[in-house]
């Protein structure tokens, strides 16, 4: 349970960049134009930019857990609730950059533990 109640937080965060922020977009800005553009850089480099963010701090804090990257590939067709489709290459990319983080993460740690 303890750990359950770690791992929400990163997960409500993943949740988040996946569902909540496209849908705040609309009232970020009314240009048609800024909102185009919020949208493909929240794809192109915010979601990769958070994900691996939130896997490299969750390595840190508690090592690699592969469960975590699996997680963001298992959360990722949430966005399908929004864009009404499904593009299975950014899943695959998401969950590398989960991984790499979170590997980062864990060897960053260890290189810590060791000094």
């Amino acid at each position: 349970m303890k750990q359950l109640r770690k791992d929400s937080v990163f997960l409500l965060l993943i949740s988040f960049i996946y569902m909540g922020f496209p849908l705040l977009i609309p009232y970020i800005s009314s240009d048609q134009l800024v909102q185009k553009s919020l949208y493909v850089n929240h794809i192109l480099f915010y979601i990769p930019l958070v994900v691996f963010l939130a896997c490299l701090i969750y390595g840190l804090m508690d090592g690699f857990k592969i469960r975590y990257a699996i997680c963001v590939f298992v959360l990722f067709p949430l966005t399908i609730l929004y864009w009404k489709e499904w593009i299975f290459l950014y899943q695959v990319i998401y969950s590398l950059l989960a991984l790499l983080g979170n590997g980062l993460g864990y060897l960053v740690k260890q290189m810590y533990k060791e000094q």
